[in-house]
């Protein structure tokens, strides 16, 4: 569904520019300079950072039960974000808008068809790195959901019911993202991710902040933890290419049959081997487990979740899906490639190109 009805409107809107084009606007319009490499550089000041204490939810009826509301998922009412809607367009109607289509998600099945608008160059060339800008979009493209980004909008909060004169607010009925009062676009990264986090449960599907890379033999390991507690560094192996190192998802893998596949019994153990990453870990002062998970059904896979849920929040940890095989009724091997009970796990946050098979579903990352 198309969520902004019609375009914005703008004093000129500029859709899905190259790199380079959003390069020379960004330096023309005195955004960025050039650095000695090459690259542009920005300056985002004040923010320097999110401002997690800015960013709101519409309470409203499609998703307010899904949502744990408190001090970290903020309401605000449908009204006061229709009003702020309306003069933030008004803000924009007056300046040059650059529009982006893309997608976030590496696997079609899941992935979202997503329009950036933002008034800066170089936000926009922000959001082509970041996400899915295939080199031709499709004639039929509608983006599913719609992200504002009017970076030197102040809101008013006595009036707009905000903190201060920043804000980021998620409208799920709306399907929109409306961002202001900040030039820090790690906003627009965030607040996408936050979409998927919340519509890809609701799918049977597991967003997860870790990395993953995978072997040979079609092993894949998936390696969680907090920022800066050393997934991008765990991950890194010559010898395993690297799936991704920032936002992934788990899922099932779709195939379709006519009979349910023999599963092995669900078994949950330690390994405590040690690899050329232990050196890595004593270094970072990592107690890094490694768990290793056969393919599960989901009232096993939640089981397994609400066990070790101390364990999850408490240290990074990696997470290896086992193998099991299945037949269809036809008497093909359906192999280990093709497994009904089988996981998947793509990246949604691409951050390398490329792609590998895992042995537990396909695994796929691309920017």
């Amino acid at each position: 569904m198309l969520t902004v009805p019609d375009k914005l409107r703008a004093a000129t809107l500029w859709e899905n520019l190259s790199a380079a084009e959003l390069v020379e606007h960004a330096l023309k319009r005195g955004e960025a300079a050039l650095g000695p490499e090459g690259q542009i550089i920005v300056d985002t000041r004040p923010h320097t950072g999110r401002s997690p204490k800015d960013k709101f939810f519409v309470r409203e009826p499609g998703s307010e039960t899904h949502i744990d509301w408190g001090d970290v998922n903020q309401p605000i009412d449908e009204a006061r974000f229709d009003a702020l809607f309306e003069r933030v367009q008004e803000h924009l109607r007056e300046r040059d808008v650059y529009a982006l289509d893309c997608y976030v998600g590496a696997d079609e099945r899941f992935r979202l068809p997503v329009r950036v608008y933002t008034e800066l160059a170089w936000q926009s060339l922000f959001a082509r790195h970041l996400f899915i800008t295939p080199e031709r979009l499709p004639s039929d493209f509608v983006p599913e959901f719609t992200v504002v980004d009017a970076a030197l909008f102040q809101a008013d909060p006595e009036r707009d019911g905000t903190r201060t004169g920043t804000f980021v607010i998620v409208n799920f009925r709306r399907r929109m993202i409306l961002i202001g009062g900040t030039r820090y676009a790690g906003e627009i990264k965030k607040s996408v991710f936050t979409v998927m986090n919340y519509l890809l449960p609701l799918r049977e599907s597991l967003p997860m902040h870790c990395s993953a890379n995978v072997g040979e033999a079609g092993d894949l390991a998936i390696f969680f933890g907090l920022s800066g507690t050393g997934k991008t560094t765990l991950s890194s192996d010559s010898h395993r290419p690297l799936v991704g190192d920032d936002e992934h998802v788990l899922g099932r893998r779709a195939i379709p049959r006519r009979d349910q596949p023999n599963r092995r019994a669900a078994q949950v153990h330690e390994r405590r081997r040690l690899d050329e990453h232990d050196a890595a870990r004593r270094v970072v002062g990592l107690a890094c487990g490694i768990l290793v998970l056969p393919s599960l059904d989901a009232q096993a896979f939640r089981e397994f979740v609400d066990d070790h849920e101390a364990e999850v929040v408490a240290r990074p940890f990696v997470l290896a899906a086992g193998i099991a095989e299945a037949h269809d009724d036809g008497g093909r091997d359906a192999g280990p490639h093709a497994l009904g009970a089988s996981a998947s796990v793509f990246s949604f946050s691409p951050m390398t190109s490329g792609c590998a098979s895992s042995s537990t579903g396909a695994v796929a990352s691309s920017s």
